[in-house]
């Protein structure tokens, strides 16, 4: 098999991988394959998705230190890498950064993922938490549209509340206090995902 772009390099890399029977085995084999690849073989966003499967896997195995030596690695080769501006925000929320960077964390994963639609179930939350009642309905409104099937009775209440919020203070409606004039305010969320084609998947294993 001869794979002819990232998406099927990367499956193909992955299918070999599951043969090794321990999660140290697999990260010494796409660190094998990462570090010793010709110059030029792999594309950086290629070299960025198996970094972030290495720090991904190195997260689960609990070694911190190389899970942040991959994950910047991952980011600096592909900032558009969603698992791994997904990893930095669950990492940042972990860590009790600021809510400010926490935000700009989240909007930057929303930029590299825009068709996630629980993600962006998640940043309409916190528009709607943070008094952006404004922002809070298109996200939800693009959420709707993207999930393959109903949306839980939770993520509903951006859609219900946000009109009532417009239209009254936050006190007549029991919520928390709005945060003083937040970072999200000024942060560009996207509107619509753009339109992919699908990526190929590597060919079926054979049976045994």
């Amino acid at each position: 098999i001869t794979p002819t772009d990232d998406a099927m390099m990367y499956e193909l890399i992955l299918y070999r991988v599951q043969g090794e029977q321990t999660l140290s085995g697999r990260i010494r084999t796409v660190e094998r394959m990462l570090t010793s690849a010709p110059r030029g073989s792999m594309s950086n966003p290629l070299q960025s998705r198996l970094a972030a499967y290495l720090a991904t896997a190195a997260r689960e195995k609990g070694d911190r230190s190389m899970m942040l030596h991959w994950l910047k690695q991952a980011s600096v080769l592909d900032p558009t890498n969603a698992q791994a501006a997904k990893l930095t925000y669950e990492l940042l929320k972990e860590a009790n950064a600021s809510q400010s960077t926490v935000d700009l964390a989240m909007v930057r994963w929303l930029s590299a993922a825009p068709a996630d639609a629980q993600l962006r179930l998640l940043v309409a939350q916190r528009c709607f938490e943070t008094g952006l009642y404004r922002r809070a309905m298109p996200q939800y409104d693009i959420a709707s549209k993207l999930s393959v099937g109903p949306l839980p009775p939770e993520a509903h209440q951006p859609s219900v509340m946000t009109p009532l919020a417009l239209a009254h203070p936050p006190a007549a409606l029991d919520l928390p206090p709005s945060l003083p004039p937040p970072p999200l305010e000024h942060m560009p969320l996207p509107a619509h995902p753009p339109l992919r084609p699908l990526a190929p998947r590597a060919p079926d294993a054979p049976a045994p």
